[in-house]
């Protein structure tokens, strides 16, 4: 088997390719372009790549590729509809760079709000040497405690900035680009507050048609003359003339940034105009490049090779060439669990019940919850865990009231198929027992009746699959479930 590496630099030579020599005939290159890329992996069944662009024209002549590995979470390179229609598995590696480009954040923070670079030079220049004080405090700078840091984008990396953020003091709020992230502990706002109350922002969320120039001229007059921004996401969120207009016009009080719109810089960016690094500090595309976060990435392409090889691919991104995970929704009662662990041994998946997820977080059982936090607390509760869910080869047994949320169902039909299992009324009146007893979320007064009319337009709405039950027996149902999402993947 050949495998070729068309960037070896982009991970450093620092860090070593040995756990992939392994699985077959290993050649690497440094750099590779568009043009020499065809002939370098004309007869490659796995290719590695970080920013070389494969698709039809560069991918046509490779009639023995089988696998591409990115070394990356991003896998804008690819073109997904063409390698899907070749059969090629799109892999990529997540989570490797969260403590890296946290840390980084931080360093570009301080760097800019300590005024470091004016100290730095104050002291090399000789300039402290000659002082008659044995302190020099001559540009005015801040705490971090008390302020409030503002974060665009709450995933992985935003929450651990969060974390470190309030361990400082900061009050931490924040504004989720997709709508889908939500988390209890921190205060969602809408963009414009986030602007205006913030003594910092930082950015951490993906480049979308949505956040392409989401920071331009018109935010950076909402926000504070003290403040200070820092990208460390995608270069394109921030206009740079804009950001250079607001610098120079003390719109804010500085910037650290780690990403630019087209990398490398060029010498026609706006950004050159700003020559006071006390006010701006840009890194070149690093903050993600830490040994460690390096090497967990070599070692995450490492694990997708592997199990790609032994028949079972992980962190597929063009997930649309497997079978997906298979979510199943429906009233209590119609067996859910039952059906989901039978599926799981046939299709040779894992089983997971969310409401198992759900008490394992809460550390309490569901009707206890429901009677702490009420019927609305929970249902937040249960949209948290089902909308942050993070499974592969997996057949999910959700709660009945998931669908309430749209965004858990829309997050769990982005990662499977959701087969609705269909029961009537009479027939789940004979099953169910004592609804709060099994943790059903009801409101005051509220019938099974009344909880059927209200909960099954939505289980219909959300079905990829529907599967009426009604005089089948376990096995016949569980057949029925077994054909229709083979025949739908």
């Amino acid at each position: 088997m050949k495998i070729v590496m068309l960037e070896r630099d982009s991970l450093g030579t620092d860090v070593s390719m040995e756990k992939w020599k392994r699985f077959g005939d290993f050649i690497e290159y440094a750099t590779s372009n568009e043009k020499n890329t065809p002939e370098r992996i004309r007869d490659a069944e796995i290719i590695i790549v970080n920013k070389v662009k494969l698709n039809e024209q560069t991918l046509k002549e490779a009639k023995q590729v089988k696998l591409i590995c990115v070394t990356a979470t991003g896998t804008d390179n690819v073109d997904r509809k063409y390698a899907t229609s070749r059969g090629i598995v799109v892999t990529n590696v997540r989570g490797y760079s969260t403590d890296s480009v946290a840390q980084h954040t931080f360093a570009l923070l301080f760097y800019i709000l300590e005024k470091l670079n004016y100290y730095d030079k104050y002291v090399k220049t000789g300039q402290y040497g000659e002082s008659r004080m044995f302190s020099h405090f001559g540009r005015t700078f801040t705490e971090l405690s008390g302020k409030t840091w503002g974060i665009i984008g709450l995933g992985a990396i935003g929450k651990k900035v969060a974390d470190i953020a309030e361990s400082f003091g900061c009050k931490v709020i924040y504004y989720s680009t997709s709508g889908r992230n939500n988390h209890k502990h921190y205060e969602q706002v809408d963009f414009d507050t986030l602007l205006s109350k913030s003594d910092v922002v930082s950015i951490h969320a993906p480049l979308a048609e949505n956040t392409e120039h989401l920071i331009g001229a018109d935010a950076f007059r909402k926000m504070k003359n003290t403040a200070i921004l820092i990208n460390v996401a995608r270069g394109a969120i921030v206009d740079e003339q804009a950001l250079a207009d607001a610098l120079n016009n003390n719109e804010i009080a500085g910037a650290g940034i780690d990403v630019v719109s087209k990398e490398p810089l060029e010498a026609t960016s706006p950004l050159y105009s700003i020559k006071d690094s006390t006010k701006l500090i840009i890194t070149p595309h690093m903050a993600w490049a830490s040994k460690e976060a390096r090497e967990r990435l070599v070692d995450g392409v490492a694990e997708n090779m592997e199990a790609y090889l032994s028949g079972k691919p992980v962190n597929v991104v063009n997930r649309e060439l497997l079978l997906k995970n298979v979510i199943l929704i429906g009233m209590p009662g119609v067996g859910k669990s039952t059906i989901g662990v039978m599926l799981a041994k046939k299709l040779g998946y894992e089983f997971v019940d969310s409401d198992l997820l759900i008490q394992s977080r809460e550390k309490r059982l569901l009707k206890e919850i429901i009677a702490e936090e009420g019927l609305d607390g929970f249902l937040e509760i249960e949209a948290d865990v089902n909308a942050e869910v993070d499974i592969e080869n997996v057949v999910l047994a959700t709660g009945g009231s998931v669908v309430y949320k749209e965004r858990a169902m829309k997050h769990l039909k982005e990662i499977g198929t959701i087969v609705y299992l269909k029961v009537s009324y009479e027939e789940l009146e004979k099953r169910l027992g004592n609804l709060k007893e099994r943790g059903v979320a009801l409101k005051e007064g509220q019938t099974l009746k009344d909880l059927c009319d209200e909960r099954c337009p939505l289980y219909e709405k959300y079905a990829d699959i529907i599967v009426d039950e009604e005089s089948l027996g376990l096995d016949e149902t569980l057949d029925k479930v077994l054909y229709k999402i083979r025949k739908t993947s």
